[in-house]
């Protein structure tokens, strides 16, 4: 999970700003290979649909 935290942070944060909760949130997705992302964060929303994920509502 921090691996993935780690690299979601050096191609995404630098660019849309994203806190540590917001890139850990989206890697724990992503390795449990979710493929929808529910959260009503902007940052975590932005974050989520650019690494691939749908995101809802």
């Amino acid at each position: 999970v921090f691996r993935r935290a780690d690299e979601l942070s050096e191609e995404h944060a630098p660019k849309a700003g994203q806190r540590t909760i917001d890139l850990l949130h989206v890697a724990i997705a992503l390795d449990f290979r979710a493929t929808t992302f529910l959260s009503f964060d902007q940052r975590q929303r932005r974050l989520a649909r650019a690494a691939g994920l749908r995101v809802c509502p």
